[in-house]
């Protein structure tokens, strides 16, 4: 049976919906590329260690993948999106690629490669070869402890 509160929390979340894809319609026109976009699976035996905001972990059970954003990005007109990697995990840089794969609104991933790791060059030459791979975030630099520039 329907709790009221669920039957108004999803009531709510459509006509939040309808007003977003009704807020966008003048925009059909321009092509977006969403360059901010990221891919988890939770339920993977390793888990993760990034499952998007504590709302969506428990919404979503942990899951992002394509067809998870593309149910959002059609009716925005996002005709194309970026991965931008958050797992510090070298392997987890092919798996988004893989998933990628799987769906021709992707168009590129940012991976997660660390530039002072002795062993940089050749995880990059070998993420390179995809032409998904489009480049590295440096995503601890201002870690303390670690090189910082500037004043």
């Amino acid at each position: 049976m329907m709790q009221r509160r669920d039957f108004l929390a999803g009531s709510a979340a459509a006509v939040l919906w309808t007003g977003i894809a009704e807020a966008a319609a003048p925009l059909v026109d321009i092509p977006i590329i969403d360059t901010h976009v990221h891919l988890f699976d939770s339920r993977r035996p390793q888990g993760v260690p990034y499952a998007g905001s504590p709302e969506w972990a428990k919404e979503k059970n942990g899951v992002a993948l394509p067809s998870t954003y593309r149910a959002y990005a059609e009716p925005l007109n996002i005709v194309g999106a970026i991965e931008l990697e958050a797992s510090p995990w070298i392997e987890d840089n092919l798996w988004v690629l893989e998933q990628e794969h799987t769906d021709p609104l992707f168009v590129g991933t940012v991976g997660d490669l660390e530039p002072e790791k002795p062993d940089f060059a050749d995880q990059f030459a070998r993420f390179r070869k995809d032409p998904l791979f489009l480049g590295i975030r440096c995503g601890k630099i201002l870690e303390p402890g670690r090189h910082q520039t500037g004043g």
